[in-house]
């Protein structure tokens, strides 16, 4: 079941009850597994992937303004396919999964605030050489617009 996010959200504060009851809790907490639009969060490996390109993000790079800037104008300046949505929805999706708003402004290391918030289990999986092996494999292989599938790689 694809579940929507931003949906869950939306349904959480038009709750009138939330305010009087507060055995529901806060607000939902971002999954494994969660959609923004067309990306969703990656449940191994911890990357926002494009469903219908199979690009992936690592959100291990997004641990300073420089690294989240330079994703986004990646993916506006270099990106044929990606749509005024997907960007939004990424932007959305990083900052909800990574709570951009309280760790901005100091040194935030992403691998450990992941491994911290979604557990030992993922120590393995955020591992550098992996996801950009990741990467690589999904922008030569199986985004078909994509520059780098016809012209190769710049390394």
């Amino acid at each position: 079941m694809k579940i929507q996010y931003r949906d869950l959200v939306k349904e959480w504060a038009n709750n009138p009850t939330r305010i009087f009851d507060f055995s529901k809790g806060s607000c939902p907490k971002p999954k494994i597994g969660y959609w923004w639009g067309n990306w969703k969060f990656g449940k191994y490996d911890l990357t926002m992937k494009h469903n219908q390109y199979c690009y992936c993000v690592p959100l291990t790079d997004m641990d300073t303004p420089e690294n989240i800037l330079s994703w986004i104008l990646h993916l506006v300046g270099n990106k044929i396919w990606i749509t005024e949505q997907d960007i939004g929805n990424f932007v959305q999706a990083i900052d909800d999964i990574l709570n951009l708003k309280a760790n901005i402004h100091r040194p935030f290391n992403a691998q450990k605030y992941l491994r911290e918030y979604y557990g030992k289990k993922t120590e393995q999986i955020i591992e550098k050489p992996y996801i950009q092996q990741l990467q690589k494999k999904t922008n030569k292989y199986t985004n078909p617009v994509d520059e780098n599938a016809y012209f190769g790689t710049q390394e």
